[in-house]
C-alpha cells in the first residue's frame, strides 16, 4: 500500500484522496439538522430516546412548604348582616339595590332640597318625568359597591330651569352620593336627534343638561349615567 502513493503519482492521489474526504465530511456537516430548522411543537415524545422520556415524565420533586400567612379576620357567626350584605349571618345576601324616584314639581325649590327636580309650576317653567307611559320615573338606584345608576327620562316644560350658572339645572344629589370629582356623560335627546349635548354631574350634587337648545317639550333619557360615590361610607 505504502508504494502506491510513493513519487510524483503517488501525491496526486493522496491529494485527490484527502480532497475527497474533506468533501464528504463537510456535506454530512451540512446535512446536519439544527434547531432553527425545526418546527416549534413538530417533535413527539415519541421522536425522544427512551431515557430522555423517562427523564422528562419523572414526578419532581416538591419544595419546602413555605411560612403560613397572617389569619384573617373572622366574620360574625350571628346577627344582622349589614353594608353590601342583607339577611343575617351564617348565610347573609347581597343586598338590593336602593331606589330612589325623584320628586316632581310643585314643591320646594331644587337649591334647598336634594332628590326633586328644578324649577316652578306656578311660573310654567319647570322639569318633570317624561310624558310616556314606556319612560321609567326619573330617579337613581343606589348600588351595592357604591355605584350610582341613573334611570328614566325627564322632560322641559316652558324653558325648564336655569339658575344663571347651568343652562339646564335638573335637582341636586345629597351628600355621600356624589362622584370624587366632575363627570359627563352622552345624553339621548328624543325629540331633537341631531341636538347633541351631555349630562354633568358635578361633586357638589348639581346634575345638569349641557348644550342644548332650551326648547319646551323636548325629553332627554339619563340612564346612560353610572359612577362610583365618592365616599360610600358616607
Amino acid at each position: 500500500m505504502r508504494g502506491v502513493f510513493q513519487g510524483r503519482g503517488g501525491m496526486v492521489l493522496a491529494f485527490s484522496l484527502g480532497l475527497v474526504i474533506a468533501t464528504a465530511a463537510t456535506a454530512g456537516a451540512a446535512s446536519l439538522i439544527t434547531g432553527k430548522q425545526i418546527k416549534d411543537g413538530s417533535v413527539a415524545s415519541r421522536d425522544l430516546s427512551k431515557g430522555l422520556r423517562k427523564q422528562i415524565t419523572k414526578a419532581a420533586v416538591p419544595g419546602p412548604r413555605g411560612p403560613q400567612g397572617l389569619q384573617g379576620p373572622v366574620g360574625p357567626a350571628t346577627g344582622v348582616a349589614g353594608g353590601d350584605l342583607a339577611g343575617t349571618y351564617p348565610d347573609p345576601t347581597l343586598r338590593r339595590a336602593t331606589v330612589v324616584q325623584l320628586r316632581e314639581q310643585p314643591g320646594p325649590s331644587c337649591l334647598t332640597t336634594y332628590d326633586i327636580l328644578c324649577g316652578s309650576v306656578d311660573s310654567g317653567n319647570y322639569w318633570t318625568g317624561a310624558a310616556n307611559a314606556s319612560f321609567a320615573p326619573p330617579g337613581y338606584s343606589i348600588e351595592p359597591g357604591g355605584y350610582i345608576q341613573f334611570q328614566g327620562a325627564v322632560q322641559q316644560v316652558g324653558a325648564g330651569y336655569s339658575n344663571g350658572a347651568s343652562p339646564a339645572l335638573l335637582f341636586y344629589l345629597p351628600g355621600g352620593r356624589r362622584p370624587a370629582g366632575t363627570l359627563r356623560f352622552p345624553v339621548v335627546n328624543f325629540d331633537h336627534p341631531d341636538d347633541v349635548g351631555h349630562i354633568r354631574v358635578g361633586d357638589n350634587g348639581e346634575v345638569s343638561l349641557m348644550e342644548f337648545s332650551s326648547v319646551p317639550g323636548q325629553r332627554f333619557d339619563i340612564s346612560a349615567v353610572r359612577f362610583r360615590i365618592a365616599d360610600p361610607q358616607g
